[in-house]
């Protein structure tokens, strides 16, 4: 009895707790050892709250857990009261289904869709949940029937009955982050007539997998429809995955690469290599549908730190998924048609923690989104037409260290470039520059300038005022005598080093 009422004692102290700080300070405090000890105790018989509050926390080593729980929690309710016909059902969090998905299914019922949980007589709870629907579904969960996304993926099976001639449909169950999931895609490879076109997906499972059961499967998939380089391999893969050479031998054994990584990282998004990989090498259509994918991932997963952006896509379309990746650090815009951008679609500033950013495109304009990353440090713009030169640097960028305006065809310096007291590098190389405003030299902390390949007809004589500078660019067609002004400037400055 002792031990019970420690344990309500211990929720009710992690639940004041966590009405009272964010999410983000909930991550670091001390709560995991006392969750682990609240969730292993199997003497307990538990209520649905602090069920919801572990998942809600996503400590990774409490998730399986924290699901199990739920889901033995869940099921006896479920089976009292059904999804039928005259139910309603609500999303409450992130699915692995999207809503649009959800409803195609219930057409095929007779059961409802309703975006007001509280009209609902169903709730499924998503894979991870914000403050404010956390408070919901604690607040909605009486009188009505919680769901797991496992529940209602038995429901959908039920009424689908899975077409195993739907490549899509066991392609999805292959990437779902439940091994149960999984388990059944791979029971579905003995009934269908072509497993081949799922053997990168197969393979990924195999490397990738922890789970003895799946691992045994897969490799008995491998093993009748690999191809003969792969099944020659199988044996020592595993020791030779992800290595300098990996991706070319998948190619040799018949492996889409993309779609392997794509599994992989779905899989294991500790590895942030997979993703970028993932996203450099599917195409289109498949793109949408990873990153559809990895956003649901990055609820309660590693977000990925750096993605670079193909150069062949259109990243008008997928730049609303990439800036849900809050927490991205760098981010690379590389592309080449220019067809596709010409202007950065908005929502950049969602990415509150971005520190570099490195745009190729010729865009049309300064995107002046960029003044409310609050950390940006490095920033590398190719050939923008800065149609928009004054307004740039009046506000913001006061963390900006490396600036890099290349091939912006610049005739004279942004007004407010002064403002950047942080700046510790500015490159102006490939510009139509004829001198350099005085508001250069309140950049007490720029350490190198370069200035090659513009228009000057006279050394600007405002660099005999920049005894900081240890580095400067300034090859140029300098007459003679520009030259002579240039050796005096060498002596000026004789702690930088310069260069013509």
């Amino acid at each position: 009895m002792k031990k019970i009422d420690s344990v309500i004692q211990k929720t009710a102290r992690l639940k004041k707790a966590l009405t009272k700080t964010s999410f983000a300070a909930q991550h670091i405090m001390q709560m995991q050892s006392e969750w682990a000890a609240l969730l292993d105790n199997k003497k307990i018989t538990y209520s649905l709250s602090p069920l919801l509050y572990a998942l809600a926390i996503r400590y990774p080593e409490l998730n399986a857990l924290a699901a199990e729980q739920l889901e033995s929690a869940m099921l006896p309710d479920y089976s009292k009261s059904p999804l039928q016909s005259g139910s309603t059902l609500s999303i409450i969090g992130n699915s692995g289904l999207t809503k649009t998905e959800i409803k195609n299914i219930l057409k095929e019922s007779e059961v409802k869709y309703s975006t007001v949980p509280e009209k609902s007589t169903h709730l499924l709870v998503g894979r991870s949940l914000s403050e404010s629907e956390l408070a919901l579904l604690l607040e909605l969960r009486e009188g009505r029937t919680l769901l797991s996304e496992r529940i209602f993926f038995d429901f959908c099976s039920a009424i689908r009955s899975f077409d195993t001639d739907n490549p899509d449909a066991i392609r999805q169950l292959m990437l779902h982050e439940d091994d149960i999931n999984v388990e059944i895609a791979l029971e579905l490879m003995k009934s269908t007539a072509s497993p081949k076109d799922f053997i990168s997906e197969i393979l990924g499972i195999f490397i990738i997998s922890k789970k003895e059961d799946l691992i045994t499967k897969a490799e008995k998939l491998l093993k009748v429809y690999g191809s003969a380089l792969l099944k020659s391999r199988l044996s020592k893969i595993k020791k030779d995955a992800l290595n300098s050479n990996f991706d070319e031998w998948l190619r040799e054994a018949g492996i889409n690469v993309g779609h392997f990584y794509r599994l992989a990282y779905l899989k294991d998004p500790r590895h942030i290599s997979y993703f970028n990989k993932a996203v450099q090498l599917l195409k289109a259509d498949e793109l949408d549908s990873f990153l559809n994918n990895a956003i649901r991932c990055w609820a309660f997963s590693a977000k990925p730190q750096h993605i670079s952006v193909p150069s062949d896509v259109d990243f008008e379309r997928f730049a609303p998924k990439i800036y849900q990746c809050y927490g991205l650090k760098e981010l690379t815009i590389n592309i080449q048609n220019y067809n596709f951008l010409k202007k950065l679609p908005p929502g950049i500033a969602a990415l509150s923690d971005l520190e570099s950013l490195i745009i190729t495109p010729s865009l049309a304009e300064f995107p002046l989104e960029l003044q409310k990353l609050p950390k940006l440090k490095s920033l590398f713009i190719n050939a923008v037409q800065m149609t928009n030169l004054d307004n740039v640097f009046n506000r913001g960028f006061e963390k900006l260290e490396y600036l890099k305006l290349h091939l912006c065809r610049l005739d004279r310096l942004p007004k407010g470039i002064g403002n950047l007291k942080s700046l510790r590098v500015l490159d102006l190389n490939g510009g139509d520059l004829k001198e350099l405003s005085p508001e250069i030299s309140q950049l007490k902390n720029l350490k190198e300038l370069n200035i090659d390949n513009n228009k000057f007809r006279e050394m600007p004589e405002i660099l005999y005022l920049m005894s900081e500078l240890k580095k400067l660019k300034m090859k140029n067609r300098w007459s003679d005598q520009e030259q002579r002004n240039i050796e005096t400037l060498k002596m000026s400055l004789s702690d930088c080093e310069i260069i013509i």
